[in-house]
């Protein structure tokens, strides 16, 4: 009996809307009825024409707001509720407002609204937990059959990558004053052979490992709803080991059986996010000393919530940036991602990102492209993780690089083009139990 009164009140509704003469009462029975069925799509359909005839008061925007919240559409539920806030405060709202942040996957902005609800609310919301992590990851590579074949006339320089090592540790801290902060330490190890072919002198091929210590830091404050801002700055010290050419002498009069070299890389950050609903626009800028080159490189993104909640996203980056050395020309790279997750336990990640990566900076200054014996012209990344016992996070990363290598063949710079495959993986273990 119930289904066939709201298909009635449906009808007239609908008749009311075609003829422009919807009024308060129509409305208030038709959108209450469809509640109480949990008739969630044709309830927001009927809430929004209301509203734009004119017709708003508490229980609609309730009504709207929770139609939204039980589709897991928090970030549509969340205007509908402060909308509601404006004719009636109580906790229920504020309950529900609450754990749409919360749900939404805004922990900052229910940390802060946590601390505006009343005393008997307090005590019943489940509050987000302040958290430390430790982050480890590790990445070994190994490359083959790239280097240049070449005949033993040929006159030829090469420098080949046989294998790469990179590690890092890190501590990830939420604090209670709105902020997030990394602190992490980064070894990468390259180990190359310098390749040199003479007619005269004939082959020679001597060792070389670059080894470089990166030292990262970064602090994001959570400005207001939907707004953040960062900084970031990542220092790295490195030294170039080569194995020295015959009869090298060293500083002390004797047979040098190495040759070592220092450098040092230097690279601060801004970075600052604002959303509006289902859409957030990121920005950040990186500055600083790479390669003994001065180096700038804006970026500009935008980020996707298609579910109105932060199951599934889709972004969208650009970078362009010269260093000093290449003034007249600017470099570019176009990225683009996407993830959804699964009953919060799950994750699947999406990157594929092309350009000019020459010292190209990433992740706000996390990532450097500092290394000249190769060129990354594109890179497709598969991410996986999961949560195991809600303190530890694993994941495993899968990269498909395209690359070039360059060479002088009769003084010439040539180039050979390669692919490159690899797996990263690391996890996260925290320190308290989510």
């Amino acid at each position: 009996m119930s289904r066939i009164i709201l298909t009635i009140s449906l009808l007239i509704f609908a008749i009311s809307v075609n003829s422009q003469e919807i009024d308060f009462k129509q409305v208030d029975s038709t959108t209450y009825a469809l509640y109480l069925n949990k008739d969630w799509k044709p309830l927001i359909k009927i809430s929004k024409k209301a509203i734009q005839n004119n017709i708003d008061y508490y229980f609609l925007r309730m009504r709207l707001a929770i139609a939204y919240y039980e589709q897991k559409k928090y970030v549509l539920a969340i205007p509908q509720f402060k909308k509601a806030k404006e004719f009636y405060k109580n906790d229920l709202l504020d309950e529900y407002l609450y754990y749409s942040y919360l749900y939404g996957g805004n922990n900052k902005q229910a940390q802060i609204f946590s601390k505006k609800v009343s005393p008997e609310l307090k005590k019943k919301i489940i509050k987000p937990k302040y958290n430390k992590s430790i982050l480890f990851d590790y990445q070994y590579n190994n490359n083959e059959n790239y280097d240049y074949n070449y005949l033993p006339g040929d006159l030829i320089e090469q420098n080949a990558v046989r294998s790469f090592r990179y590690l890092s540790l890190g501590i990830l801290s939420n604090y209670k004053k709105n902020s997030t902060s990394l602190l992490s330490y980064s070894n990468y190890k390259i180990f190359n052979d310098i390749i040199s072919n003479n007619p005269l002198s004939g082959e020679d091929i001597r060792t070389q490992e670059i080894s470089e210590n990166q030292f990262y830091y970064s602090n994001t404050w959570h400005i207001k709803e939907q707004t953040d801002f960062g900084i970031a700055i990542n220092l790295m010290l490195g030294t170039n080991k080569e194995e020295a050419l015959p009869n090298t002498i060293s500083s002390n009069g004797r047979q040098a059986n190495y040759i070592y070299a220092n450098f040092y890389n230097f690279v601060p950050n801004v970075n600052y996010s604002i959303g509006f609903n289902r859409i957030k626009f990121v920005s950040s800028a990186s500055f600083g000393l790479i390669e003994s080159n001065s180096h700038f490189q804006p970026e500009l993104g935008l980020v996707y919530y298609p579910l109105s909640n932060k199951s599934v996203y889709i972004k969208t980056t650009y970078s362009y940036y010269f260093d000093n050395k290449d003034k007249s020309e600017f470099l570019s790279v176009f990225s683009t991602e996407a993830g959804f997750t699964i009953n919060k336990k799950y994750s699947l990640d999406f990157k594929y990102a092309f350009g000019d990566f020459k010292n190209y900076v990433e992740s706000d200054a996390y990532i450097v492209y500092n290394f000249s014996n190769n060129v990354l012209n594109d890179k497709a990344e598969i991410t996986f993780s999961t949560n195991f016992q809600s303190r530890i996070n694993f994941y495993l990363r899968y990269q498909y690089l395209n690359m070039t290598n360059v060479y002088e063949l009769y003084t010439q710079n040539q180039e050979i083009n390669y692919n490159n495959q690899t797996f990263l993986g690391g996890l996260t273990w925290s320190f308290t139990k989510k």
